[in-house]
C-alpha cells in the first residue's frame, strides 16, 4: 500500500476517524477506585516534551494516573496503536524515579532504549546482550536512567534476583512493567516459563505498582496474568482489539505460485519489482522461508529471511537492516513476532496459516502502527494445517487445545461473515459497529459491496435465507464413515470410497459394499469440504493420530450426533462455507449486479473504515501534489541520513506522517517547525534534527543534489523504451549476472541455453541494467566495427534493421548475439540522447567515443567511399520483435520481448545519406569540421571484400 499516493485531506480525515473509533470502542472496567483526575498544565508539559503528544490518547490517563496518584496494579489489554509503552514510560519520567521493565526479546527493548535516548530520556538494558553489564549497573545506582529494561531469565536468575533486591532498598523504583504478558499463561500463545515466575517480583517490592500490558488476552489469559503476577485490586482496562487502519484478507494459494499470489502488493519500478512499503511475509517452516526469500531476491527485491535456525550475528544483522530501511522484506518464521518495533510496516503476509487466532493477530499487530492505512493477507493451502499437526505433534504443551485453536483459525479463513467480525467477537469484543460491510475493512467485506446480489440470485441450490440443504450429502458421506467403523482413517479413504476408486488402499470387502461410489457424482473438492462442514457442525470428530513411522495425520470418526443422523430424518440446512460457494454452480441467468462494482486486482481505497463526515475534495492541482510528494521523498532520503549518522531507526527520527506535514505546510523556521506540533517530533528532536529538515525544504540541502545524474536504469524506469516488455524470468538472469555470475554459470544454473540468456542479458540492456557489452563477449574491435556497419544503414539515431544484411558485412567470427548486442547499446544511448537527460555511464567508455555519427550534437560525419553498400529499404524493414522471431529460436519468446508491434517499424534513416559510389571500398575519410582533417583505414577485411 503505497502511502505516496494518497491525498493529505484522506490521511487527515483517516486519523481523525482512528481517534473517534478509539474512543468510541474504548471499554474500561473500573472497580470503586476509579481515577477521575484530569491531567494538568505539568503532566502535559512532560508529555510534550518528552514523547511529542499534545494530549494523551484514550485510556492513557487512566492508568497513569492510577500508577503516580494511587500506587495501584493495572492489568491493560491494549490493541497496537493506543500507545501502551507510554502507559509505563510516563510515570518515571514525570516523577524522576526509575521504572523496571521486563520483555519478552533483547532486539525490542535495544530498539526501545535507543528510541528514548533519542528523545533525550535515559535508558538502558540488562542482560545477556548487554557487553557493558558491569559499568551500567554502576551507572544504575547512581539514578543516571529513568528505565531499566530486563530480560525474564535476567530477572529470575541469582545475580539478577541479588540485584533486584539491592534496588528495592537503595533507589526510587515507582514502577515494574510487564510487556507482553500474555507470554505468562499457558493459554497464552507466547508462553514463556521464565515469565511464570515473574511473581517473585511482588515480594522484593511490595509498595512498587506493577503493571502488565499485552495487545492480545482473552479473559482466561487475563485472569491468569492477575493471579501469577499477584496484582492487588488491579485497574482493568481493556481498550478493544479492533485496528481500524488494517484491511484483512484470505486467499487459498494459487497453483501460479508464489510470485503470482503477491504480485498485487507489489508494482514495477525502475525495472525493478518493489513491494508498497515495508512488508513482513510470514511462513510456516525455516525451508520455505529460505526458498520464498530467493524467489524474490531473484526478482531484484531487497529481502531477507529470518527464521530460528539462523545464526544470532545474522538475525540481529536482518533486524538491523530492516528497521533502518535498508531491507524492503523480511520472509520470517513466528521467531521475528514480537521482536519488531516499527512503526511504518504496510502489508504483513502469511504465506500459510498462524497455529492460532491470537498468534495471527499478534503477527499482524506489527502492521500500521502509525496508524496509517497496512493491508494483511492470508494465502494458505490444506497441506498448511496438516504441517502444523505435524509441529504440534512434537511440541510441548496440549495437544487438544492446539487442535481446538487451529480449527479456529480453520474457521476464520472458511467464514462468509466480516472478517473483523470474526475476530473481535473471539476477543470478546464489541460488534455493534461493524453491522454493515465497508470497503476499507476486508475481502469479504468487499465482495459484498463489488455485489450486492444475495447467495439466493447467484447459485443454484440455496433458498432466500442464504441456506444450503446439505442433507443428502452430508447422509452419504457419514454412512461411508459408518461403513469402516474405525476411528484410525483419515479423510482420504472414505473420498476414495464414495468416489469408487479403484485404490490399493481400499480392501475388497470394501468394493463390494453397497455404498461403494455412492458420492461418485460429486468432486474430490466438493467431499472435502463436506466434511470440512460436517466437523464444524459436531456430526464428526476429529483426531490426531501417529502412524507407526511417526508421521501424523488427522482421523476421523462418527461422533453421537452424527450417528443420530444417519438413523433419524433430521435436515442439515444451513449457510454454505466460503469453500463451498465456490464449488456451486452459478444461475445461468443471474439478475444484474449492483452498479458498485471493484476490479479484482483493485486494492480497496484509502478512506476511512468509520468516519461520519464526508471527505473534502483536494483543492491541490496535479503539479502542487507532485511537488508536495518530491518534497517528501527528499525528507525521507534526509531522514535516512541522519538515521545512517545516529546508527538509529529512520522512525526514530520522525514519522512518516510528521514529514508528510511539513511537506504539505513546508515551515521555514524553527518557530513555525514548532508550531505544527507535529506528534512524536519532540522538542529534543527539534533541536537535534529540524534545522536539517528545514534546509531541505528551504532547497538550502547540501546532501539533496538536484544536479546528481541518474543511473540507466532509473531514466529507463521512468522513461521506458516503446514496445520493449521484460518477464520475470528475464529479470532472474539479469539479476544474477548483476551478483557476478558469467553467462555460461547462469545458463547452467538455470538449466537453459546460453543463447536464451543471452536473450533475456539484451533485454536487460534495453531496460537500463547495468550490463556491459564485454560480459556479453563483444570486444571493442568487433563493437567497433559493427557500430560502423550500422551506420551505412542508418547514418543517425536509431531504427530497426534486418539483420542478415548487417552479418553479411561484418567478419565471420562476428556472431548475431554480437550484433544484436551492440545494437541494444547503440538503441538505449540513442534513446538517452533524445531525452537529453545526464545519466552515469557503466561502461568503460562514453558513446560519443564509439558512435561520433549518431550523436546528435556530433561535430563530425562520415562520407562513405564504399561501392555498392547494401541499405535496407522501408518496405523489408521488420520489427524488433518479428526480426529476432524469424532468424534464430527463443525458447521464451514471450518473456523476452512480450508482444510483437502491430506494424513494422519504419525505416527512418536520414535523408543525407550518402549514396554509395562506384569506386572500391579501400577506405572512409573522417572529416572533423573543427581540426584538420585526418585518415582513419579500416580493417584488413574490409578492404578485400567486394559486393
Amino acid at each position: 500500500m503505497d502511502l505516496s499516493d494518497i491525498d493529505d485531506d484522506i490521511l487527515d480525515q483517516f486519523m481523525d476517524s482512528f481517534t473517534e473509533e478509539c474512543q468510541k470502542e474504548v471499554k474500561p472496567e473500573l472497580s470503586k477506585l476509579e481515577i477521575k483526575k484530569d491531567p494538568g498544565p505539568e503532566h502535559i508539559q512532560v508529555l510534550l516534551n518528552y514523547f511529542g503528544h499534545q494530549n494523551f490518547r484514550p485510556m492513557q490517563w487512566e492508568i497513569i494516573s492510577a500508577i503516580i496518584y494511587n500506587r495501584r496494579d493495572v492489568c491493560a489489554v491494549m490493541s497496537t496503536g493506543y500507545g501502551k509503552s507510554l502507559c509505563f514510560q510516563f510515570p518515571s519520567t514525570f516523577l524522576s524515579g526509575i521504572t523496571l521493565v521486563i520483555s519478552p526479546l533483547i532486539a525490542l527493548m535495544e530498539d526501545q532504549v535507543l528510541s528514548l535516548e533519542v528523545s533525550n530520556i535515559p535508558a538502558c538494558l540488562l542482560g545477556t546482550a548487554q557487553k557493558k553489564q558491569k559499568a551500567v549497573v554502576e551507572d544504575i545506582f547512581k539514578n543516571k536512567y529513568s528505565l531499566v529494561y530486563l530480560t525474564p531469565e535476567f530477572c529470575t536468575g541469582d545475580y539478577g534476583a541479588d540485584l533486584l533486591k539491592k534496588m528495592s532498598t537503595e533507589l526510587s523504583v515507582v514502577l515494574i512493567a510487564i510487556d507482553e504478558a500474555h507470554c505468562i499463561s499457558s493459554w497464552g500463545h507466547d508462553f514463556r516459563h521464565q515469565y511464570r515466575q515473574l511473581g517473585t517480583l511482588r515480594t522484593i517490592f511490595a509498595e512498587v505498582p506493577i503493571i502488565a500490558v499485552t495487545a492480545t488476552a482473552t479473559s482466561r489469559v487475563r485472569q491468569d496474568i492477575i493471579t501469577n503476577l499477584k496484582l492487588r485490586n488491579p485497574l482493568h482496562i481493556c481498550t478493544g482489539f479492533d485496528r481500524p487502519n488494517i484491511y484483512f484478507e484470505v486467499n487459498m494459494k494459487s497453483s501460479g505460485g508464489v510470485f503470482k499470489d503477491l504480485n498485487k502488493f507489489m508494482s514495477y519500478e525502475g525495472a525493478t519489482w518493489k513491494f508498497s512499503g515495508s512488508t513482513i511475509i510470514y511462513c510456516i517452516t525455516r525451508k520455505e522461508t529460505e526458498e520464498l526469500a530467493t524467489i524474490l531476491k531473484g526478482s531484484g527485491i531487497k529481502c531477507l529471511p529470518y527464521h530460528a535456525g539462523l545464526s544470532i550475528d545474522t538475525r540481529e544483522e536482518t533486524h538491523r537492516l530492516f528497521v533502518k530501511d535498508k531491507v524492503d522484506v523480511i520472509v520470517a518464521t513466528i521467531a521475528f513476532g514480537m521482536g519488531i518495533d516499527k512503526p511504518d510496516i504496510r502489508n504483513v503476509i502469511h504465506y500459510g496459516c498462524s497455529k492460532s487466532i491470537e498468534s495471527y493477530y499478534q503477527e499482524v499487530g506489527r502492521a500500521g502502527r502509525d496508524g496509517l492505512p497496512a493491508h494483511c493477507a492470508t494465502f494458505y493451502a490444506n497441506g498448511d494445517f496438516r504441517i502444523l499437526r505435524c509441529l504440534n505433534s512434537t511440541s510441548s504443551g496440549s495437544l487438544e487445545q492446539k487442535e481446538a485453536s487451529l480449527k479456529k483459525i480453520e474457521e476464520y479463513f472458511m467464514t462468509r461473515k466480516c472478517r473483523r467480525r470474526f475476530i473481535l467477537e473471539h476477543f470478546e469484543d464489541k460488534v455493534d459497529h461493524l453491522d454493515k460491510p465497508r470497503k476499507t475493512c476486508c475481502d469479504i467485506c468487499t465482495k459484498i459491496l463489488c455485489d450486492a446480489r444475495t447467495d439466493c440470485e447467484k447459485y443454484e441450490g440455496i433458498d432466500e435465507n442464504g441456506c444450503y440443504d446439505f442433507t443428502k450429502d452430508a447422509k452419504t458421506f457419514l454412512k461411508a464413515v459408518s461403513v469402516f467403523n474405525s476411528a484410525k482413517f483419515g479423510l482420504g479413504i472414505y473420498i476414495l470410497f464414495l468416489r469408487g476408486s479403484n485404490s490399493s488402499k481400499l480392501h475388497e470387502r470394501e468394493r463390494k459394499h453397497e455404498f461403494f461410489g455412492s458420492g461418485k457424482n460429486r468432486s474430490e473438492a466438493w467431499w472435502q469440504a463436506i466434511a470440512k462442514l460436517l466437523v464444524q457442525e459436531k456430526y464428526l470428530l476429529e483426531k490426531t493420530e501417529k502412524t507407526s513411522m511417526g508421521f501424523t495425520y488427522v482421523a476421523i470418526s462418527l461422533s453421537d450426533k452424527g450417528r443420530g443422523m444417519i438413523s433419524s430424518d433430521e435436515k442439515l440446512v444451513i449457510p454454505p462455507t466460503s469453500t463451498i460457494v465456490k464449488l456451486l454452480k452459478p444461475k445461468s441467468n443471474p439478475q444484474k449486479t449492483s452498479s458498485v462494482w471493484i476490479s479484482s486486482t483493485q486494492k480497496p481505497t484509502i478512506a476511512p473504515s468509520t468516519s461520519k463526515k464526508p471527505v473534502p475534495e483536494t483543492t491541490e492541482t496535479q503539479a502542487e501534489i507532485d511537488k508536495r510528494m518530491a518534497l517528501y521523498r527528499k525528507l525521507l532520503e534526509q531522514r535516512g541520513e541522519i538515521a545512517s549518522q545516529l546508527d538509529c531507526m529512520p522512525y526514530m527520527v520522525a514519522s512518516n506522517a510528521a514529514l508528510m506535514t511539513m511537506s504539505k505546510l513546508r515551515p521555514a523556521t524553527l518557530p513555525e517547525l514548532r508550531s505544527l506540533n507535529l506528534d512524536g517530533f519532540t522538542e529534543a528532536k527539534i533541536n537535534k534534527f529540524g534545522d536539517i529538515f528545514l534546509e531541505v525544504i528551504t532547497g538550502t540541502s547540501r546532501q539533496v543534489s538536484s544536479g546528481r545524474k541518474l543511473s540507466i536504469k532509473e531514466i529507463l524506469g521512468r522513461n521506458p523504451l516503446p514496445e520493449v516488455s521484460m518477464g520475470l524470468t528475464a529479470q532472474v538472469s539479469c539479476t544474477m549476472i548483476e551478483s557476478g555470475l558469467t553467462v555460461g554459470e547462469i545458463a547452467e544454473k538455470r538449466s537453459v541455453t546460453k543463447g536464451t540468456i543471452v536473450s533475456h542479458l539484451l533485454l536487460g540492456i534495453k531496460f537500463g541494467y547495468p550490463i556491459k557489452m564485454a560480459e556479453l563477449g563483444v570486444t571493442e574491435e568487433n563493437r567497433d566495427v559493427i557500430v560502423k556497419v550500422y551506420r551505412k544503414f542508418c547514418m543517425t539515431g536509431f531504427t530497426p534493421v534486418k539483420l542478415t544484411p548487417l552479418k553479411e558485412q561484418c567478419p565471420p567470427e562476428i556472431t548475431f548475439d554480437d550484433i544484436r548486442t551492440v545494437l541494444a547499446y547503440l538503441q538505449v544511448r540513442c534513446h538517452l540522447e533524445k531525452l537529453n537527460i545526464p545519466y552515469q555511464e557503466f561502461e568503460d567508455f562514453q558513446y560519443n567515443e564509439v558512435d561520433s555519427e549518431g550523436c546528435s550534437d556530433k561535430d563530425w560525419v562520415v562520407k562513405s567511399e564504399i561501392k555498392d553498400f547494401p541499405q535496407t529499404q522501408p518496405e523489408v524493414t521488420e520489427s524488433p520483435a518479428k526480426k529476432i522471431k524469424t532468424e534464430f529460436d527463443v525458447s521464451d519468446y514471450d518473456d523476452i520481448l512480450g508482444s510483437p508491434p502491430k506494424s513494422p517499424a519504419p525505416n527512418k534513416c536520414d535523408e543525407g545519406n550518402t549514396k554509395p559510389t562506384s569506386e572500391e571500398p579501400t577506405q572512409t575519410t573522417i572529416v572533423n569540421r573543427n581540426v584538420k582533417s585526418k585518415k582513419k583505414v579500416l580493417p584488413p577485411w574490409f578492404t578485400i571484400r567486394k559486393h
